[in-house]
């Protein structure tokens, strides 16, 4: 399991907290975007960090929506905003824009690391095969 992975069912798991059920209309809209997203997918993650910037979006989203009060809703917009993102924590450059959102990139806009790999391994295979037999109806080659 990969990182991407463990950080998509961790926010997974955010969301299914009793703590964390839904106190406000709009947080029952981007609730069930949520489920209807995590359930689409799978936990088949093709471009693992769209998804992850996506369902930290969705999770920013449902944050400002379940929060009732103003003080709240200023922590939490402090939080998202101002907090330390993953990518900081781990010294690299923060994503986030200036609202505290990722920027995502479009869906399958790159391939899991062992894609090519596999395409790789499939045509070497497929190679093995065909060559051979090629050989021998066109060339009469034994």
């Amino acid at each position: 399991m990969s990182k991407v992975d463990d950080n998509l069912r961790a926010i997974n798991d955010f969301f299914h907290r009793p703590e964390n059920a839904p106190k406000t209309p709009a947080a029952k809209v981007v609730f069930n975007e949520w489920v209807t997203w995590w359930e689409a997918n799978g936990g088949n993650w093709f471009n693992g960090q769209a998804e992850f910037d996506h369902a930290r979006n969705l999770r920013n989203d449902y944050n400002r929506a379940n929060a009732v009060t103003p003080g709240q809703k200023a922590t939490v917009e402090s939080v998202i905003t101002r907090g330390v993102s993953s990518e900081q924590s781990a010294g690299e450059t923060d994503r986030r824009n200036a609202q505290g959102s990722f920027v995502e990139a479009p869906p399958g806009a790159s391939r899991k690391w062992w894609f090519w790999p596999s395409m790789a391994a499939g045509a070497t295979a497929l190679a093995i095969v065909a060559v051979p037999k090629a050989l021998k109806l066109w060339l009469g080659v034994r």
